[in-house]
C-alpha cells in the first residue's frame, strides 16, 4: 500500500527479518534510553531478533490471522518502521487482537507515519471481522501520548515486567476498530 511518493506499507517477508530486527533494536535504544539499563540496551542481539522475526513470519498463521506490516522508503526500500499484529495473547475474553509491536525510527516520527501504520493494523483486524485490539506499553515510554491521541482506552489491568536488571510497569490501551477511521 502506497502512502505517498516517499513511503509505503507492505507485508513483511522472511528476507526482511534482519532489517526489521535492526529497526526493532534501534527503536528500543532510541525510545528506552534513560528508562532501561544502558548495558541491557547495548546487549540487544541482532541475530536473536532476526530469528524471532523469521519465526513470526514463518508461522503457519502468517497472513491469515497475524501479520507484520513493514513501513518503507519507496526509493531505497529501506525499512523505517513496522507493526506486528496477532490474536490476543492476554485479555482474550475482552479483546480479539493485539499489536505486539509498533515502531517507527525516531528520525521519521511526527510525520503521520505511525498513525498510518496503526490504522493499517486496525484495517487488518477489521478485515478478519474482528472488532477490538490492545497493546502494551511501558509506563515510562513517552509514546503513550500517541496512544492517547489515537483515543486508546487505558485498561484497568497492568503487569510488572522484568527487562534487564529492572522491573517496569506495562500498561495497556485498547481500541474498537469500528470507532477508528478506515
Amino acid at each position: 500500500m502506497s502512502i505517498n511518493q516517499e513511503f509505503r506499507i507492505d507485508r513483511g517477508i522472511k528476507s526482511e527479518a534482519r532489517d526489521v530486527a535492526s529497526v526493532h533494536i534501534s527503536s528500543w535504544q532510541e525510545t528506552y534510553e534513560g528508562i532501561m539499563d544502558s548495558a541491557y540496551l547495548a546487549s540487544l542481539s541482532i541475530s536473536k531478533r532476526t530469528a524471532n522475526w523469521e519465526q513470526y513470519i514463518e508461522s503457519p498463521n502468517y497472513n491469515q490471522d497475524q501479520i507484520l506490516l513493514i513501513l518503507k522508503l519507496v526509493k531505497s526500500k529501506k525499512i523505517i518502521g513496522f507493526c506486528a499484529v496477532s490474536p490476543a495473547r492476554l485479555f482474550r475474553d475482552q479483546f480479539d487482537y493485539e499489536i505486539q509491536a509498533i515502531y517507527v525510527l525516531k528520525k521519521f516520527q511526527n510525520k503521520g507515519l505511525g498513525k498510518t501504520l496503526f490504522l493499517e493494523a486496525a484495517n487488518f483486524v477489521r478485515s478478519l471481522n474482528k472488532n477490538s485490539f490492545y497493546l502494551g506499553v511501558l509506563e515510562e515510554n513517552k509514546t503513550i501520548k500517541f496512544y492517547e491521541h489515537m483515543d486508546g482506552q487505558l485498561h484497568s489491568q497492568f503487569e510488572m515486567v522484568s527487562i534487564g536488571n529492572h522491573t517496569h510497569k506495562e500498561i495497556f490501551y485498547s481500541w474498537r476498530v469500528d470507532e477508528l477511521q478506515k
